[in-house]
């Protein structure tokens, strides 16, 4: 009866029916995994944040540029699982994250903001850190002529030292390839995520999304990487021409 079964399932996948095909696996959505979390958190009492509570400061507040705003450490984000109330970026996140920029040799969106001369008028930036694995760097500059993408892999390890810059790409996108990047920057439901939510992952790679256009500047950080951001930054890492590196 087995062996009969076999037969019968070769011949429908021969004949493309899909009964005895796998499904396909779905990629996970964020506000999914913010769902479960809530279930999960529901048997802990909530804390209270006090946003004007001390926290712990950066170490490097006197390096330059400065990447992010200091407001985002204040603790505001109530997350019931740890028992804690924890800013939307705390302090070892700023140093982490700021050093592997600096070390890419890359702008700060925060001060570009308030520059004249941009010729660009839009800027968003993808920044991969995979704990083992060399951080990449992929940043978009768009103007109204078009616009380009640069991309760096540091020699370090994206959880530990960054190291130094050993590949870079500089050139300008193409008309599809901008206008899917509009495509995906633009969607509302990407843009009213918040910069940080409670859940941590279980994936070995943080991953940061920065934009800064004509909605103002937006940051967001991720330990696992959901839809519709995940989309993004498959989008962004697909661009760079580096088919060898596994760290999506």
């Amino acid at each position: 009866m087995r062996v009969f079964t076999r037969i019968i399932c070769g011949l429908l996948v021969l004949s493309s029916l899909p009964s005895c095909s796998a499904p396909e696996a779905k990629e996970p959505d964020e506000s999914q995994i913010v769902t479960e979390y809530n279930r999960k958190a529901a048997d802990f009492p909530k804390p209270v944040c006090e946003p004007g509570a001390k926290v712990r400061q950066p170490r490097i507040l006197d390096a330059s540029p400065q990447y992010f705003p200091l407001t985002l450490l204040k603790p505001t984000i109530a997350c019931p699982a740890e028992a804690q109330c924890r800013g939307q970026m705390v302090a070892l996140q700023y140093d982490w994250f700021s050093g592997m920029l600096r070390a890419a040799y890359e702008p700060s969106f925060t001060q570009k903001r308030h520059e004249e001369g941009d010729r660009y008028n839009a800027h968003y930036r993808v920044m991969v850190l995979p704990t083992f694995e060399h951080p990449i760097i992929v940043r978009f500059d768009i103007g109204p002529q078009g616009g380009k993408l640069v991309a760096s892999l540091l020699s370090g390890a994206g959880g530990y030292q960054p190291g130094k810059v050993i590949r870079r790409v500089d050139r300008a996108i193409t008309a599809a390839e901008l206008a899917k990047l509009k495509g995906l920057v633009s969607q509302n439901e990407l843009r009213n995520l918040p910069t940080s939510i409670c859940w941590g992952g279980l994936d070995g790679k943080e991953t940061v999304f920065e934009f800064l256009d004509a909605s103002g500047y937006k940051v967001m950080h991720r330990w696992e990487v959901a839809r519709p951001l995940a989309k993004l930054e498959s989008f962004a890492l697909s661009l760079t021409g580096w088919d060898d590196l596994h760290a999506t």
